[in-house]
């Protein structure tokens, strides 16, 4: 299909991602992980790793083993970090495939020290330090020697308020780390726990002894505060129908809106099946020549109205902006009463992204 006519589409800059991944490599000063679980945040995983590597990162985290076996089959060759858990019947896949498994727990390194047959699987240790989620308790003790078919070669811990501005969120970063740096193996090669919010508002989070910073949702241009950072995404979609309807004309399901005089309605190609959200109906607004225009009625799944009346020109086939320069991710996502990362991630795989 031509890039012309695509309903709507998504327009990744890789050069933006690179300038990010540039600019948190200058700021900490150490080796950087690219983050590309969910698909790089919505950006296109495979892509966005390959010119990261070429830009000189050569170390990549998913969150499944799908998502570490969608990365080397397409020829990524450096190393892979898969956080989430992983079925140990898989063990063997992992250590063949030269990924590095996350270990959230005593009783899975047993289990993925019971599935291996072949070869040592290389991995690092998740340290929970208060994020309460996964990871092997602070007073609990790794000794590597019960695991011989486990090769730990680094290990971190996540910072869960490390995003937040206030004393009290500043305070418990400090104390994570700290935590952290008491309690990491002091054999592991790479000790990491510095996410977006430690690189860009804690450096201690990738001072000695940490080696590894793994940046995500900064990687992709998005971090209050963090002014060197250039937004990746844009989404566009095109209009396919625009209509004058009189006044006290219902628009879309369950007549939410009704035309108070006559106005000038634009149809847009795109819906919640493309991840544009339901939530947005009568609240949000698109970008459309030049000029901000309110979506009226509620967002279908393909398709959704915005009032045109007061924007000049207006014509089949033009494109709106979703989100990109003119309407920004995080305006979206306080709409929406939620974050940057679900608004991106939300993208659905049916909307082409256009690699530039």
């Amino acid at each position: 299909m031509s890039l012309d006519v695509r309903r709507c589409y998504a327009e990744v800059s890789l050069d933006n991602i690179a300038w990010n991944y540039r600019w948190l490599r200058s700021r900490c000063g150490v080796r950087v992980c690219g983050v590309v679980k969910a698909n790089a945040y919505g950006h296109g995983a495979v892509k966005v790793a390959r010119r990261l590597e070429a830009e000189g990162c050569d170390f990549f985290a998913v969150a499944t083993i799908d998502e570490a076996l969608e990365l080397r089959d397409s020829g990524i060759g450096c190393e892979i970090l898969v956080f989430g858990v992983t079925d140990p019947r898989y063990a063997d896949v992992l250590a063949a495939r030269g990924f590095t498994q996350t270990i959230a727990s005593m009783e899975l390194a047993e289990a993925y020290n019971s599935a291996l047959t072949r070869l040592r699987l290389k991995c690092h240790l998740k340290i929970d330090t208060g994020m309460t989620r996964l990871g092997i308790g602070e007073f609990e003790r790794f000794n590597a020697k019960r695991f011989q078919n486990l090769e730990v070669d680094g290990a971190f811990t996540h910072l869960s308020v490390s995003d937040e501005c206030n004393a009290e969120s500043d305070d418990y970063t400090r104390t994570q780390i700290a935590r952290f740096r008491e309690i990491a193996p002091s054999s592991a090669r790479v000790l990491h726990c510095a996410n977006s919010g430690g690189v860009c508002r804690h450096a201690e989070s990738y001072a000695a002894p940490y080696n590894l910073v793994r940046p995500g949702i900064a990687l992709y241009g998005h971090f209050a505060g963090a002014e060197g950072l250039k937004p990746a995404m844009t989404w566009k979609a095109r209009v396919c129908r625009v209509r004058d309807v009189p006044a006290g004309t219902a628009v879309g399901y369950g007549r939410t809106w009704v035309v108070p005089t006559a106005r000038r309605i634009a149809v847009l190609s795109v819906g919640y099946g493309d991840g544009f959200s339901r939530m947005l109906s009568n609240r949000g607004s698109v970008w459309i020549a030049g000029q901000r225009a309110p979506i009226v009625g509620r967002v279908c799944m393909d398709l959704t109205m915005v009032d045109v009346t007061e924007v000049e020109g207006v014509r089949e086939l033009d494109e709106a902006e979703l989100f990109g320069e003119h309407i920004t991710v995080e305006e979206v996502a306080n709409r929406l009463g939620t974050i940057t990362y679900e608004v991106l991630c939300g993208v659905s795989a049916r909307v082409p992204r256009i690699h530039v």
